[in-house]
């Protein structure tokens, strides 16, 4: 879709309805700052490029006046690709720009060898969803990957050779469209602050706990990225002298905290997927005390962090989400008991979506300008 956002104002007002949903010119103006004039130029520049809709009045009028004229973003009009790119379970989503999921496409296997292959067929799926939704409802394409990407390109992938494979220039030739690359862990904390557990927080952190563990942190509204674009690498934690060996640990390897509180030690020791492992616990009071242990070491791991970013909320996501009902209480307990400062802890309720919501978001704020408001 080839639309244009020449100007600030024009940002502020889709940013403005982005947050809010549905508001009058009036309504526009006192929540941006922007004159009555600025309001109805971009508003009406943003309607003829069919971004925007008229709908209803509001209830809300002055005296004797008419009804002032409600305004929404078209759902029907802006449209991503959010692809979630990895070995095991791919997603491609099509997400509209108020965050409603349009469609989830099927992949033909849970799990690839061959990277190359789910790569083809990723972007085989992309091409149906273009068919099938229209080319010009589309804004682009946002892809989630683990790893480190700069400058939308990924430096170091755990999946495949960044020096080999250039992921979006290869998806933006195939497509013909624009396409914008994130971690997938910055993608998630995008998502919870839009849709999920961290909407109206300007400090949190988001914890994903899975085969590995990553973290993303918003602080005063901004995402931290560090000096490498690697912030949030929580896996790699020491929290005790066992982690030091011989070897330096490297990007590819599990990091010691991982290699310790991952749902996958645990899939390992019991021969089992991790939701299987929550269940037996139930009836297994070994098993429980596993559970527990797990508990324990990722409380620590979560505490340093609170002290090092005093975030609101901690968001806990990934796999270990799912035994929120087995040791939720426990885990958050734990967590109080070792840190002196307040936090509330929750657990998410998006999951992996959040991640593609982030991946929906990158490319809204990459061609549209639009920014979450509190």
């Amino acid at each position: 879709m080839k639309m244009t956002v020449a100007n600030e104002s024009t940002k502020k007002v889709l940013s403005a309805l982005f947050s809010r949903k549905m508001l009058s010119r009036k309504d526009i103006a006192q929540a941006t700052g922007l004159s009555r004039a600025a309001v109805t130029y971009s508003v009406d520049e943003l309607l003829r490029q069919g971004i925007l809709l008229e709908k209803g009045v509001s209830e809300a009028s002055p005296k004797g006046g008419p009804k002032p004229v409600n305004l929404c973003l078209n759902s029907e009009a802006c449209l991503v690709i959010s692809i979630l790119v990895r070995q095991g379970n791919p997603i491609v989503q099509i997400v509209d720009i108020t965050g409603e999921v349009r469609c989830k496409y099927p992949f033909l296997k849970q799990y690839y060898e061959d990277f190359s292959q789910m790569i083809d067929e990723t972007v085989g799926l992309c091409r149906r969803a273009i068919e099938e939704f229209g080319r010009a409802r589309f804004l682009g394409v946002g892809i989630s990957v683990p790893g480190n990407i700069r400058n939308n390109e990924v430096v170091f992938s755990p999946y495949f050779d960044a020096k080999k494979l250039n992921l979006g220039k290869k998806f933006s030739q195939e497509l013909g469209m624009d396409v914008f690359v994130e971690r997938d862990v910055y993608n998630m904390a995008y998502g919870e602050r839009w849709r999920g557990c961290a909407q109206k927080q300007t400090d949190f952190l988001c914890v994903w706990i899975s085969s590995g563990i990553g973290s993303a942190a918003i602080v005063d509204s901004k995402l931290i990225n560090g000096a490498m674009g690697l912030a949030g690498e929580m896996g790699f934690m020491a929290v005790d002298k066992r982690a030091y060996r011989e070897r330096p640990y490297t990007l590819d390897d599990f990091g010691y905290f991982e290699e310790i509180t991952s749902v996958r030690r645990l899939e390992e020791k019991y021969c089992a997927p991790f939701e299987q492992v929550i269940a037996l616990a139930e009836r297994n009071a070994a098993i429980m005390q596993d559970l527990y242990a797990m508990c324990d070491t990722l409380a620590m791991g979560i505490t340093n962090a609170i002290l090092l970013l005093n975030p609101s909320v901690i968001i806990v996501s990934g796999r270990f989400r799912h035994a929120k009902a087995a040791i939720g209480a426990y885990f958050e307990r734990q967590v109080h008991q070792l840190c002196p400062m307040p936090c509330d802890i929750r657990f998410s309720y998006l999951g992996e979506d959040a991640i593609t919501l982030g991946g929906t978001y990158l490319v809204l704020n990459q061609r549209l300008g639009i920014e979450m408001k509190e």
